[in-house]
């Protein structure tokens, strides 16, 4: 008998072992079920089982009988009750975790040993516990580190979308500043920082800035913004032209400003404006010119016939009774003096017409020679020398254009000359298969600045502003026509180079 006790304590032991080790296996709670129910049955102590827990509202049952397959149930409250009353359950109970187990245990085995149904009931219960608790932490856990990675992503988007922002921003042209209700700077783009640097109001407090500067525009600004009003205006600057947008926001009672440079686009304005006036000038010119030839044919005619008369001898001028010999000099001068007019009237007439006559081939210095012809007595008035240094004696060019070049680089440069200086006229060979004319003179030079507008028409700068400013115009039209280029020399007080590069023409 005592051999037979310690042979039922060592399979109870055993059978206590092994549903616990395979609780202790198991990470899934069907999958705890199962194992411990198969042991517990194939022990031959417990008959049925029924075992479970309550997850998110809904209760998690397996049950099992000896000899059938165990099944898995979904169930509530109710349904629960009415499966434990309805079995033959000798042992079990349900925990406040909601963690339960029952069985239906073999009457000698029950009698035989309390202890032991407790233990295992208890083991199911708490090893349910366990693997829904590390279930929950380990799904917690994931949802954690979901949720983390979607605020990691989420917080790049917005990152990646405020740095495109910050990137289109300081890509604009147009300077955007964004001022709160009280004038301060909240926002900026670089363009907007560059601006009111420049102008002196770079701080933060923009409104005080604007306080501190006693030009129109910043007042008017000033009071846009303090009084929430819209505000378009220009702000003419050293640096340039600036246009100023005041614009008053609902959110948060913020103030836009924008702001950009316009200097390019005044200029442009006005070199439209100018390139009109040209030609309206030139119109007016060429008509007035053309008006002129008429009776100036005419004084040139009656004065060639009266000089004719006198030199023959058919016409004899008295004066008091005497020859005067001196009356044939006046006529000759006369008519000297017409044909300067109307050499200077076929200049400007040169001027207005169309620059596309056919290419020839030329001789340089005899076309310079012209040109002096044309410009002597200017030089003459002025007294200026006009040097000539050619050294290509002919080549294929479109010679009125060239010529109406030469001769306003040459006036030009007369003009900025002081008597007894020089003005040269070089023509080289150029390095690009072409002629380079340079006109030299040794006058008033020109800044920078100066040089940087000496194309544009009707600019001037001369002191008495004499002229319309619309020689150098003529000649970059000119140059341009003929596919050259043009570059100036100078230094103020030294005197100015002009170069212009002309391709010759095969």
């Amino acid at each position: 008998r005592e051999t037979d006790q310690l042979e039922n304590e060592k399979g109870r032991t055993s059978l206590l072992i092994d549903v616990l080790g395979a609780l202790n296996r198991s990470s899934k709670i069907s999958e705890a079920l199962e194992s411990s129910s198969g042991i517990l049955l194939g022990s031959g102590l417990v008959k049925s089982f029924l075992a479970g827990i309550k997850l998110k509202g809904s209760i998690f049952v397996y049950e099992q009988k000896q000899g059938e397959a165990g099944r898995f149930l979904q169930v509530g409250e109710e349904e629960l009750k009415t499966l434990i009353l309805s079995g033959k359950y000798t042992t079990g109970t349900t925990y406040p975790s909601g963690a339960f187990a029952y069985m239906e245990m073999v009457q000698d085995a029950l009698l035989m040993d309390r202890s032991l149904v407790n233990v295992l009931i208890e083991g199911v219960t708490s090893s349910l516990v366990r693997i829904s608790s590390e279930n929950a932490r380990e799904e917690q856990e994931i949802q954690l580190r979901d949720a983390l990675y979607s605020v990691s992503i989420e917080r790049q988007r917005a990152e990646d979308a405020l740095g495109l922002n910050r990137e289109l921003m300081d890509a604009s042209l147009v300077g955007l500043c964004l001022l709160d209700d009280k004038g301060f700077v909240e926002v900026e783009n670089k363009t907007s920082r560059e601006i009111r640097d420049t102008l002196g109001i770079g701080v933060k407090d923009f409104s005080s800035a604007l306080a501190n500067l006693s030009k129109a525009p910043a007042t008017k600004i000033r009071d846009a913004i303090r009084s929430r009003h819209e505000v378009d205006l220009r702000w003419e600057h050293d640096s340039g032209i600036y246009r100023f947008m005041v614009r008053p926001l609902k959110v948060n009672m913020c103030v836009l400003v924008m702001m950009w440079d316009i200097t390019k686009d005044v200029e442009q304005e006005e070199k439209l404006l100018a390139y009109s006036k040209m030609s309206a000038i030139g119109n007016l010119a060429a008509s007035m010119a053309h008006n002129m030839k008429s009776p100036l044919g005419a004084i040139q005619g009656f004065a060639r016939i009266m000089k004719d008369d006198i030199t023959s001898g058919r016409v004899e001028v008295l004066r008091e009774g005497a020859r005067d010999e001196d009356f044939a000099g006046m006529v000759d001068s006369v008519l000297k003096g017409s044909e300067n007019v109307l050499s200077m009237i076929n200049q400007l007439l040169d001027l207005t017409r169309k620059k596309d006559a056919p290419a020839e081939d030329t001789d340089l210095s005899l076309l310079v020679d012209e040109v002096f012809t044309v410009v002597k007595s200017q030089a003459d008035a002025s007294g200026v020398l006009l040097v000539k240094d050619v050294r290509v004696p002919r080549a294929k060019i479109r010679q009125q254009a060239v010529r109406q070049v030469i001769m306003a680089l040459v006036l030009n440069a007369i003009s900025a000359s002081k008597a007894g200086q020089e003005v040269i006229v070089r023509i080289g060979e150029g390095d690009d298969k072409g002629l380079v004319i340079t006109v030299k003179d040794l006058g008033m030079g020109m800044t920078r600045a100066e040089i940087s507008k000496i194309f544009d028409p009707l600019y001037t700068n001369w002191p008495s502003r004499t002229g319309l400013g619309l020689g150098l115009a003529l000649v970059m039209d000119i140059v341009k026509s003929l596919e050259g280029r043009i570059w100036v020399d100078s230094e103020l007080g030294k005197g100015s180079e002009f170069h212009v590069f002309i391709p010759k023409v095969v």
